[in-house]
């Protein structure tokens, strides 16, 4: 799943269906794949036909349930 994919998921959970925060958010998937990675987890990734970043589905929906928490408590 590439990022935007992931993106499309964090508003999903958050229901946002319009694009104003998209900056906001992909920000907050940003911190959320940096805190993970602090802590010593390591994604499955790999590259898409146009060379982006992707990321296993498990490891997307965690770094989705992150960002959501990262949103909600602010």
């Amino acid at each position: 799943m590439t990022l935007n994919d992931i993106l499309t998921m964090l508003k999903a959970n958050l229901e946002i269906m319009n694009t104003i925060k998209d900056a906001y958010l992909n920000n907050l998937i940003t911190v959320a794949i940096t805190e993970i990675q602090r802590e010593g987890i390591t994604f499955k990734t790999g590259l898409d036909a146009e060379n982006h970043e992707t990321y296993a589905v498990d490891d997307a929906n965690l770094i989705v349930m992150y960002g959501a928490y990262l949103y909600r408590n602010r």
